[in-house]
């Protein structure tokens, strides 16, 4: 085959806001391809995708079902093995006069694209990171200027509770010293 392709610019700054995935990308564009330049409609399916691209009939049946949920293509799978009709959305210009036409292969559903916001799905999850950290964080109430004696009182009381937990450390260890030199006499006069 010979031609050109009709591909629409805005893909780009699709995939530059992570609306589409470089594979999804690729895949689309490997559909361009093989479509009909008349319709947009290709007659293929994951397995005869999968044999051009030289992928797994999995992983391209995942592509595709991601094209079709975000609107990249419209496609109506049959519940058996076999090529069906997957149709580029928005392959022709609203000012075109040529339409694709039953006739042509494309079926009579009527092809929308599957929209379900604005935002994409890269800035939903940018939003939903940002409300659980702002969620994470408890409010703190303003803490009101302590006076310099009562700033001095409370480094004070902070010395005196480390200077009585390191004495009691020391106790601790001596203990344990005097301890293992006790042990240590009484087996060596065993041992005698």
């Amino acid at each position: 085959m010979q031609g050109f392709v009709k591909l629409r610019r805005t893909v780009r700054d699709h995939l530059q806001d992570g609306r589409i995935t470089l594979e999804e990308y690729g895949v689309f564009t490997v559909l361009l391809i093989n479509a009909d330049y008349r319709s947009g409609v290709w007659h293929g399916c994951a397995l005869t995708l999968a044999g051009q691209i030289r992928k797994s009939g999995r992983w391209c049946q995942r592509v595709l079902a991601c094209l079709r949920k975000k609107g990249y293509i419209f496609a109506a799978p049959s519940n058996g093995r076999g090529r069906y009709s997957i149709r580029v959305n928005k392959y022709f210009n609203k000012a075109s006069v040529v339409t694709p036409s039953e006739a042509e292969g494309v079926c009579g559903v009527a092809f929308r694209p599957n929209k379900a916001s604005v935002v994409t799905p890269y800035k939903e999850v940018l939003q939903e990171v940002k409300l659980k950290k702002k969620a994470a964080q408890p409010q703190r109430a303003p803490h009101p200027h302590r006076s310099e004696e009562d700033q001095r009182q409370i480094v004070h009381a902070r010395d005196r509770r480390l200077e009585k937990e390191s004495e009691a450390r020391k106790v601790a260890n001596t203990g344990r010293n005097w301890m293992s030199e006790q042990l240590d006499e009484f087996f060596k006069r065993k041992a005698l």
